[in-house]
């Protein structure tokens, strides 16, 4: 049985209201399901680091991870992001050009040893809209229209995460006035509720939590308290004693279980890619004389050219490198 939602008009706007009755006292409950971690759908999450920490390379790899959820070479980051099934997402890049995408999305393809197929696959349940040196605003009505018209498009059977890199380029207001910055919040639960899917804000961390050691706290984010009081889920992504171990901890979580603390430790250097890091592993890479090393796979297609991930760009993105 189906929850009773009635649809009605609110201020030209159409809305689901819910009623509570005798049925649904006894409704089984539906298992709660989540995009990734504890982040619900249809939500607006965090992810918040201090700079050069590989937040947006993070936010790829788990792009990746929903695109590939069925792969037997992602079962540990689907383990650690709690990635239940394949999911379609959209990168909106306002600081990193398509050419920068490209490098990290063939450096995440290489070390997962990914086939031509999987790589179709991802430019498929993937779109990386870049709009560097644009003038975007999302508060601005017109630009949010082009970015659900355009990602509708580029995602016709629906969108489950969009990723915004990052939130201080996707605004012109001051982050430190809460009425500002709550129409900002706003317009980013406008583009998810009109795109039905979680939206996921990369943002740094305020210099004097970074300072004390706390950004893994729910108030770590830089800015006003309306920025962390609109999101439903927040995590962080912060630097250990052990230049290429990272921690990512989920600090905030409304209607779902807060995950345990993880470490990821960087493959290709800081801010590249990252794998799960447990502390048997540390033991076990600690005691090896030599730790094993993939074989070398290529990165050509069957055609012999060089594999491009497929980036899909708005129709009036400029070609050169400033996007």
């Amino acid at each position: 049985m189906n929850a009773p939602v009635t649809t009605t008009s609110i201020n030209r706007t159409s809305a689901s209201i819910y009623r509570f009755n005798a049925a649904e006292a006894t409704r089984r409950r539906p298992k709660k399901e989540y995009v990734f971690s504890s982040c619900s759908p249809e939500s607006i999450a965090m992810l918040v680091g201090g700079g050069g920490l590989g937040k947006s390379y993070l936010a790829l790899q788990l792009m990746v991870t929903l695109a590939l959820a069925d792969s037997a070479k992602l079962a540990e980051w689907s383990v650690a992001f709690n990635v239940k099934q394949a999911r379609s997402s959209a990168f909106i890049s306002l600081e990193d050009p398509t050419d920068e995408l490209h490098f990290r999305l063939q450096a995440i393809a290489k070390h997962l040893q990914l086939d031509d197929v999987e790589c179709d696959t991802i430019g498929t349940m993937c779109s990386f809209p870049t709009l560097v040196g644009s003038d975007f605003t999302i508060t601005d009505p017109s630009w949010r229209d082009d970015v659900v018209s355009a990602l509708k498009a580029a995602h016709p059977d629906g969108l489950d995460l969009l990723v915004i890199d990052t939130l201080s380029a996707a605004h012109r207001a001051n982050e430190t006035d809460n009425t500002a910055m709550g129409e900002v919040m706003s317009s980013i639960g406008i583009i998810g509720a009109a795109l039905r899917c979680a939206v996921l804000i990369i943002h740094h961390v305020a210099k004097d939590t970074l300072k004390a050691g706390t950004t893994n706290t729910a108030s770590a984010a830089r800015g006003a308290s309306a920025t962390t009081n609109r999101v439903r889920y927040q995590a962080s992504v912060s630097a250990t004693d052990n230049a290429d171990v990272l921690s990512f901890e989920v600090s905030k979580v409304n209607g779902g279980i807060k995950p345990r603390p993880q470490l990821w430790k960087l493959v290709d250097g800081a801010g590249g890619v990252k794998d799960p890091y447990t502390k048997q592993a540390a033991n076990i890479n600690a005691a090896a004389a030599v730790a094993p090393t993939k074989p070398a796979v290529t990165t050509m297609s069957t055609s012999g050219k060089p594999y491009n991930p497929i980036i899909r760009k708005p129709k009036n993105e400029k070609t050169d490198s400033a996007g």
